[in-house]
Order: structure tokens, then C-alpha cells, then sequence
């Protein structure tokens, strides 16, 4: 994970082309299957009549009409919902492979620089990724400065995360400082959105794609920053 050059430890080159490598098997995921997601509705019934050989619906008797148009309406609950299953496993594997990356820096770190103090002899303040951030600029005087400001957008998909993985996107039973946080935060994103029963429904793959950026922004800045 990471290599000495110039008497000073830094990431190899192998471990950022890792990283990236695993962002990039994300998107090549996205890419291919969001393509079969549609999001007009106009379009999504289009989809429904003509993969069922119906050209006129005028044609159909009013009892087949009725028992198609509640296959319809399946139909396009469907199609609303299961992007969402896409969705939200994909935010959690981001998170998750920052995650790792970050573990693997701290093992990498301790068994190549020896000091007393250890990761796991500090304090954990619940969030992981500052946990980890913590100990490097605790034990190695690492200064992170210029990643206040990623760090406190990828904390927004941290609680998002957090409420995927503990209640599955909704709002109802999370904790209440949480659920503010979340709702200051998808007001001001387009791609988001909080339904009427406080289901989190993300509206297009353009919200994951945004973080698989914000991830790998704050990866290379944290790899930049990275010299002991």
C-alpha cells in the first residue's frame, strides 16, 4: 500500500490504480444497466403496450383493458422501484471501498512505521472515515486542511448511506438529528428526493455517479497529502 522513496513513505502507485480500478468497476455497472432504466412515465407505458402487442388500446374489450391497465400499473411500480435496489447497493459499495482503502493505508501504515500509539488505542467518534483521518494526523502529523471541504459533502452521503444500511432508505425510524441532516440535504439535490412515506427514491444514476466523483476527488487529495 504504500512505498518508500526519498526517505518518505508515500502511496504506491499500484494502490492508487487499485482504487480507481474499483470506482471504475462501479460506473462500468452503472453505465450498463441504468441504460435499461426509463424515467418518463409517457415513455415506460409505451414500453408496457408494445411489449404486450398492443398497437391501439382502443381495440381491447373494457374488461381486458382493466385487467392490463392493473398489469400496467405493476408494470411501472416496477420499473420505479427496482433502480432504487441498484441505487442505494451501489452508494453502499462506494462508501464501503473508501472505506476499505482507508483501512488497508492504516494497516499498511502500522506495519511499516512503528509507533507506540495504534488505531485501535484512539477514540472512535462514530464516523469511520474521520476516524481514520484522525489517526494519521494524530500519530503522523498529517494536515488534511484542504479536505475540509469534500469532507463535509461526502459526510451528507455518509448519513444517506448510514440510513440505507440500518433502515433501508427510509426516514420513519431514524434517529431525528439524522433525518434533518438528510433533508437539508437532498432540498438542495435535484437527483433525490423524500416521497410522501419518507422513502429516500433517487431519481436518476446521475446521484451515484456524483458520488463515485466526490469518492475519488477525496481519495487522490488524501493520496497527495499522504507523505511521512
Amino acid at each position: 500500500m504504500i512505498t518508500l522513496v526519498d526517505k518518505k513513505h508515500i502511496i504506491s502507485v499500484n494502490s492508487k490504480l487499485l482504487f480507481s480500478e474499483r470506482l471504475g468497476f462501479i460506473s462500468e455497472i452503472l453505465k450498463n444497466v441504468s441504460n435499461d432504466f426509463i424515467e418518463n412515465e409517457e415513455e415506460l407505458e409505451n414500453k408496457f403496450w408494445l411489449e404486450n402487442g398492443i398497437l391501439d388500446q382502443t381495440d381491447l374489450s373494457k374488461d381486458d383493458f382493466e385487467v392490463f391497465n392493473e398489469q400496467l400499473e405493476t408494470f411501472k411500480d416496477k420499473h420505479k422501484h427496482l433502480p432504487q435496489i441498484l441505487y442505494k447497493s451501489l452508494i453502499v459499495s462506494i462508501y464501503s471501498i473508501l472505506e476499505t482503502t482507508l483501512s488497508e493505508l492504516i494497516n499498511s501504515t502500522e506495519k511499516k512505521i512503528t509507533k507506540r500509539i495504534k488505531y485501535k488505542n484512539l477514540r472512535n467518534n462514530g464516523n469511520q472515515i474521520e476516524n481514520y483521518l484522525n489517526y494519521f494526523n494524530l500519530v503522523h502529523n498529517l494536515e488534511f486542511s484542504n479536505l475540509k471541504k469534500l469532507l463535509k459533502d461526502l459526510k451528507n452521503y455518509t448519513d444517506i448511506r448510514n440510513n440505507i444500511v440500518h433502515f433501508n432508505g427510509s426516514l420513519k425510524d431514524d434517529n431525528q438529528s439524522r433525518k434533518e441532516r438528510i433533508k437539508k440535504f437532498v432540498s438542495n439535490d435535484k437527483n433525490i428526493e423524500i416521497e410522501s412515506n419518507e422513502n429516500l427514491y433517487i431519481k436518476n444514476c446521475d446521484y451515484v455517479i456524483k458520488f463515485i466523483s466526490l469518492t475519488e476527488k477525496f481519495g487522490y487529495e488524501l493520496f497527495e497529502n499522504y507523505k511521512i
